[in-house]
């Protein structure tokens, strides 16, 4: 057994264990908080700014969305009264499928609106995964803070 080990239960494929001190993760000077604190900071301060890029762009795809939208609904809309029209005064009939449809232009700015809130929805999962990537890296700091602070043994990974 090396030094700062604690003897592990004889049973195979029991848990050795090692010293704090001893894990390959980087001590601070001194055995002081200072460097996890600091590492704690400089994670904390990146967010903020990340978060404003991320949710700027999911503004611009929300008004790119909206204009897109009200420009399909106004097509859609003037197609329908044509097609209305066309019915009333008899020069579309019902047995013609091909002029009772959308245009291809007003299908395709659909489609467009499509990939615009799939580019949202991407957008708001990379922000999410983010965050949540920030909260972990946070919580292994303070894991290792309070470690450090009550000098516990940890096992070996």
């Amino acid at each position: 057994m090396s030094a700062g080990e604690i003897p592990a239960s004889s049973a195979p494929g029991a848990p050795q264990f090692h010293v704090l001190a001893e894990l390959p993760w980087p001590q601070p000077p001194d055995a002081d908080n200072d460097y996890f604190l600091e590492k704690f900071q400089a994670c904390v301060e990146t967010l903020p700014a990340m978060l404003h890029k991320n949710y700027s762009l999911m503004r611009e795809l929300d008004k790119s969305l909206q204009g897109v939208q009200l420009e399909n609904e106004q097509r859609c809309q003037q197609e329908i009264e044509d097609i209305k029209h066309g019915l009333e005064s008899g020069s579309i009939t019902t047995y013609e499928p091909a002029k009772l449809k959308f245009s291809d232009e007003a299908i395709e700015e659909q489609k467009h609106c499509v990939r615009i809130a799939d580019e949202k929805v991407a957008l708001a999962t990379q922000t999410y995964d983010l965050v949540d990537a920030h909260i972990q890296q946070l919580d292994q700091y303070m894991r290792k803070l309070e470690e450090l602070r009550l000098g516990i043994v940890v096992p070996i990974a």
